[in-house]
């Protein structure tokens, strides 16, 4: 659709400055009570004839000045969702293990700064066994893997530290709602038939489906996460573990992480193995932790080893995607000042260039009577017929896709966006008043 609606503009704009301004000449012509005034038909027929000679010149400047504007919002869309990935991933300043959170609060203390939100989350990673039916192949595939089980008490409270997860509600005892990343964000989906098998003839059906916001899936064992009723949680045989999420402040960043990473480094641990099989509608096998004189277990359907990682913290992301995010908006302003410099100037030249083809005109209209001020304005307006339609067009090309981008990515601020567009406004405008203070010099010159 936004591809049908770029070559509909195109074609339009060619089709408004061939076609489309050459009956507003018309109509004004044909008016010859208003035509015939203050020497309009001066004013009507030159700017009629200049429209003509530059039609493909004024639809192509309208054309890419409305893509660099749209450039601008693209940009600034693509750094919104860069930005919403970060924070998807990295929702609190530190996600970690249980083990690891005594030490990190005394060293934020130590830092100058304190804990101001932590909840420790608790899970259990079991097995779990589902069959789905591709929509394209229309082929059924079957999945044995590990998925995160957090019971539907536990998830309401994490909403205090990540206000961004959707509100759930489990209707039935043996209903739930599963976390998926590849949902977006907290839009649920609720035309589910799924059902998931788990061990000791345990069937839950997914009621809802929302995007997985529950930060690093790397902390976790299960790239899924399944909410329950508190009930069933408890019934569930599985590794229980805990996750803590954590909000720090009253420190300096830039100098904190660079300690951080030496005292705290991310590593893999906590490696569990699991061994499943289902066979006759039951999915049977089990979860353990993997101790030393385990050996390494076999990778094959339904059975494997998984780890996860003691900790992250958000501010490298963070830092690394504002940067990247400042850089690609600064890159874009840039092609767009010099694109509206270029279309401007272009504007600028071709006029003077009709300047000294006109001057004769002038001189022998002012040498039959017509006053100075009088040729002033017909100047002034001529040229406006150039430029102001050519600007409008191209702002409302750059307008209507910032709003469709605004459809398209909705948390993103697009407000240096439109004011590119004022500044087009402001450029093009001081462009029409410089021309024509050089048109007269050049028609007037001696």
């Amino acid at each position: 659709m936004p591809l049908f609606i770029f070559t509909a503009c195109v074609f339009g704009t060619y089709l408004f400055f061939r076609f489309g301004m050459q009956m507003v000449f018309a109509t004004f012509t044909k008016w010859r009570k208003y035509n015939q005034s203050h020497l309009r038909f001066i004013i009507f027929n030159n700017a009629r004839h200049l429209m003509y000679k530059s039609w493909r010149t004024l639809s192509l400047i309208s054309i890419v000045l409305g893509i660099a504007i749209s450039m601008i919002g693209g940009a600034i869309g693509a750094f919104a969702i860069t930005y919403q990935i970060t924070e998807t991933n990295h929702p609190t300043d530190f996600q970690l293990s249980p083990t690891n959170m005594k030490a990190l609060e005394q060293f934020i203390t130590n830092s100058g700064g304190q804990i101001s939100q932590k909840f420790i989350l608790p899970l259990k990673a079991i097995g779990y066994y589902e069959r789905q039916e591709n929509e394209l192949t229309e082929e059924n595939y079957e999945t044995i893997e590990v998925l995160d089980v957090i019971s539907e008490s536990s998830f309401q409270k994490l909403k205090a530290v990540i206000p961004k997860l959707p509100d759930v509600h489990i209707e039935q005892e043996n209903g739930a709602v599963l976390l998926e990343s590849d949902i977006r964000y907290n839009q649920a989906k609720t035309d589910t038939k799924r059902k998931i098998s788990l061990p000791d003839s345990q069937d839950v059906y997914v009621e809802q489906i929302y995007g997985n916001l529950l930060g690093n899936s790397l902390v976790r064992y299960g790239f899924k996460t399944m909410i329950v009723t508190d009930n069933l949680y408890q019934e569930l045989e599985g590794i229980p573990y805990q996750v803590v999420y954590a909000n720090a402040k009253g420190y300096n960043e830039e100098q904190f992480y660079q300690q951080y990473i030496e005292k705290f480094p991310g590593r893999w641990g906590e490696d569990i193995l699991y061994h499943y099989d289902y066979q006759e509608g039951v999915l049977t096998g089990k979860i353990e932790h993997k101790t030393p004189d385990t050996p390494d277990p076999t990778y094959q359907k339904g059975q494997g080893m998984m780890s996860r990682l003691t900790q992250v913290n958000r501010y490298l992301d963070i830092r690394s995607t504002r940067r990247q995010g400042g850089i690609f908006l600064y890159v874009a302003l840039f092609v767009g000042m010099i694109v509206l410099l270029t279309t401007a100037g272009t504007l600028m030249v071709r006029q003077f260039f009709e300047a000294s083809r006109e001057k004769k005109n002038y001189q022998l209209l002012q040498q039959l009577g017509i006053p100075r001020k009088a040729l002033h304005k017909v100047v002034y307006k001529q040229i406006a017929w150039i430029f102001f339609p050519t600007m409008l067009l191209a702002v409302s090309h750059g307008s209507f896709a910032i709003y469709m981008l605004t459809q398209l990515i909705q948390d993103a601020n697009y407000w240096v966006a439109y004011l590119f567009c004022f500044i087009t406004i402001f450029i093009f405008t001081a462009a029409y008043l410089l021309t024509t203070n050089f048109y007269l010099r050049i028609i007037e010159e001696e």
